[in-house]
C-alpha cells in the first residue's frame, strides 16, 4: 500500500504542474491578444488625435498622434484608458465628433483592460490553489510514510486530494473556454 501512495500523490503533483503549464502557455497567448488589441485601438486613437495639439495640459505632454504612438510603444504609460479619457474630457470643447469617436476608442481600451485582468486574476486564484495542491500532496508522503496511519485515513486523503483535482481541473475548463473565445 505505501508504494502505492507514494505513486498516487507524486503523479497527483506532477499531472497538475503539467496541466497549469500547459494552460499557462494558452493564457500568455490570450494576454498577447489582448495587447495586439489595444496597440490596435491607440493606433486609431493616434490617427484621430493626429497633430490637433490644444492647450490641454494632458495632450502638451503627449503631443502629437504619433508621439502618443512612440511613447505606447515604448510602454511609458501604464494605464492608458483613463489617459485616452483624460484626453478626451480637456478636448469636450473641440469637434463633439471627433470628441465621441475618442471616447468610443477609449472605452473600448477600457473593456479590453478589464478583461485581462479580469483573465489575470483568475489565473493568479489558479495557480495559488493548484501551488498548495502541489505541496500538499507531495508534504503527504513523508507524512504516511513515517507516521503508521490507517487504511480508512489513507483513502480518505486520497480522496480529499481528488476531489481538489477535479475542482480545479473544471476552474481550468472554465478558463480556457472563457479565454479561448
Amino acid at each position: 500500500m505505501e508504494n502505492e501512495l507514494f505513486y498516487f500523490f507524486s503523479t497527483l503533483a506532477q499531472v497538475l504542474a503539467a496541466i497549469i503549464a500547459l494552460v499557462f502557455v494558452f493564457i500568455l497567448f490570450k494576454l498577447q491578444n489582448f495587447d495586439k488589441e489595444i496597440a490596435a485601438f491607440c493606433r486609431s486613437f493616434a490617427s484621430t488625435l493626429g497633430s490637433n495639439v490644444t492647450s490641454s495640459r494632458t495632450w502638451q505632454n503627449i503631443g502629437s498622434g504619433s508621439l502618443f504612438m512612440d511613447k505606447f510603444l515604448s510602454q511609458d504609460f501604464y494605464d492608458i484608458s483613463s489617459l485616452m479619457h483624460t484626453v478626451c474630457n480637456e478636448r469636450e470643447n473641440d469637434n463633439k465628433n471627433l470628441v465621441q469617436k475618442l471616447k468610443g476608442i477609449a472605452n473600448n481600451v477600457s473593456k479590453v483592460e478589464k478583461e485581462k485582468q479580469k483573465l489575470i486574476n483568475k489565473i493568479k486564484h489558479l495557480t495559488i490553489v493548484s501551488f498548495f495542491v502541489i505541496v500538499g500532496s507531495l508534504s503527504i508522503i513523508p507524512i504516511v510514510k513515517f507516521i503508521n496511519v490507517s487504511y480508512l485515513f489513507t483513502i480518505s486523503l486520497m480522496l480529499i486530494f481528488i476531489l481538489l483535482l477535479i475542482f480545479i481541473l473544471i476552474k481550468v475548463f472554465f478558463i480556457l473556454s472563457k479565454s479561448l473565445n
